[in-house]
């Protein structure tokens, strides 16, 4: 979908009241004076405003139909939006993303970093897939290469993030589906019903695969350790001068906009030295939600000694809670240990 919204609804309906007030007074102007007044015009003349009206009722057919569609996209939108709050709280959710004037309606981030675009269609009726086109019932195309314009807005939005890449989607809410489930010049196109158990799906192969890629690291890891002759124990405990913020925060996986402030914090279970988060307006034990999106070592958990659930900071390593007390603690100045995140866009910390 293109830069749309209520507003611009408002003035599409704007427009087309005012056509019909037009319509009103061609038709039925000439007639009222006549009646009234004793006018009496020329059949050129009355021929004239009809044919203005022809015009005019064809140009408001449009203006109605692109509120209706206009309207019909929004009220979709929406729809996907709700549906998406259903996700756990450590996934996140933007919407309409800016990119060269359009927008992608929405942008999810899993908590396994992975960046998924979904353009929303609120088309109705059957749409199948031919010569690798989608098509409606009777073999109409959709309006609009839809695909690769995603693909295109997809691709420039990772360049800008600096995002190795972003999976395109394409929700019908309205429509019945007869795709298959492979992907369509490199989209996948889903259903309403599908889109949350399909994101969970790329999330579940990300998080196997990164397993897989961790292996494979520490083994390569323990062979250099052993080749240098230095225990491994003592590349993990390292001295925290020597650990830099830029470099972890370089390699922690996900999304951190410029709402977030950093720091170097040791987890206490398995001593690495990991990135920690803080927010404007963040009070210890806080049960408000951080900014969107949140980060995804940010998690809603519960405290045993205090009773309650509420946000706090985890390992990225372990995946060990780091209360508050720990994170802020031996601090007099808690603030000037922060690093703010310089940016006026969104960075992405990315392996």
């Amino acid at each position: 979908m293109t830069s749309i919204s209520w507003q611009r609804v408002g003035e599409l309906e704007r427009q087309s009241s005012n056509l019909r007030k037009v319509l009103i007074v061609l038709i039925a102007g000439p007639g009222i004076i006549n009646l009234f007044f004793g006018v009496n015009f020329s059949l050129l003349f009355i021929s004239a405003c009809l044919a203005l009206a022809a015009r005019l009722f064809r140009h408001l057919q449009s203006v109605s139909m692109d509120v209706e569609n206009l309207t019909q996209g929004l009220a979709a939108e929406e729809q996907v939006f709700h549906w998406l709050e259903l996700l756990p709280c450590d996934w996140s959710v933007e919407r309409r993303i800016e990119v060269d004037g359009a927008d992608i309606d929405l942008l999810v981030t899993t908590p396994n970093g992975v960046s998924v675009a979904i353009e929303v269609k609120s088309h109705e009726g059957e749409i199948r897939l031919l010569n690798n086109k989608l098509i409606r019932k009777g073999n109409y195309n959709l309006d609009g290469d839809f695909i690769s314009v995603l693909k295109k807005r997809a691709s420039k939005l990772a360049m800008r993030r600096g995002l190795p890449s972003i999976a395109c989607v394409i929700v019908f809410t309205r429509a019945k589906l007869e795709v298959p489930h492979a992907s369509v010049d490199g989209v996948f196109v889903r259903d309403l019903m599908e889109l949350i158990p399909f994101l969970h799906k790329i999330d579940t192969q990300t998080r196997k695969f990164n397993a897989i890629r961790s292996i494979n690291k520490n083994i390569e890891l323990t062979q250099v350790v052993a080749e240098e002759e230095e225990p491994y124990e003592t590349v993990l405990n390292c001295n925290p001068e020597l650990v830099s913020l830029e470099n972890l925060i370089r390699n922690i996986g996900f999304y951190v906009s410029h709402d977030y402030s950093a720091k170097l914090h040791q987890c206490y279970r398995c001593k690495e030295w990991i990135v920690v988060f803080t927010w404007q307006d963040h009070e210890m034990w806080s049960e408000a939600m951080p900014p969107k999106p949140i980060p995804r070592s940010i998690k809603y958990r519960y405290s045993k000694s205090l009773h309650k659930k509420y946000w706090v900071n985890t390992c990225q390593k372990c995946g060990a809670t780091q209360g508050d007390s720990f994170v802020h603690q031996g601090q007099k100045n808690d603030q000037e240990s922060w690093t703010f995140i310089y940016n006026s866009a969104p960075i992405y910390f990315k392996g």
